[in-house]
């Protein structure tokens, strides 16, 4: 009985200890922990920066800019992938453009990304609605 007993601690023991000690991105938004310590737990779990950032900001909307400025501190090289991600999950473009530039990130190859709308399921319509004005030629201010 006693060496059942000892067994049975030893394999609860190791149990806990292999389980993760980390919660999700939602439970850590909830306890207020710092942003980084977020995405660093949301990382552990297997995902990619672009898509814990994506994620937390669509969680904490009004964390957003903090979210994606961090994320682009630890990877600097993401930056673009990062804003195209909380785009997609609906952070506000001018937020999410502003906070990436404001983390370091090119404000060319930032805004370039968001014009061009590529990954965001944007489009460009094919055809001018009837009585339209097609555009072209010089920009002018008027």
């Amino acid at each position: 009985m006693k060496n059942k007993v000892i067994v049975l601690s030893l394999f609860l023991l190791v149990a806990w200890v292999s389980t993760p000690a980390f919660a999700g991105i939602k439970e850590d938004l909830e306890a207020k922990l710092p942003v980084k310590t977020v995405l660093e737990n949301g990382m552990a779990e297997g995902k990619t920066i672009e898509e814990v950032a994506a994620e937390a900001s669509y969680l904490a909307p009004e964390k957003t800019c903090e979210i994606i400025r961090t994320a682009i501190e630890m990877y600097p090289d993401n930056a673009v992938p990062i804003v195209v991600a909380a785009l997609e999950k609906g952070a506000e473009e001018e937020v999410a453009v502003r906070c990436a530039i404001l983390a370091g990130a090119d404000p060319a190859l930032i805004t370039e990304a968001t014009a061009a709308g590529f990954a965001i399921g944007r489009t460009v319509p094919s055809s001018v609605p009837d009585g339209g004005n097609g555009g072209g030629g010089d920009l002018s201010p008027s």
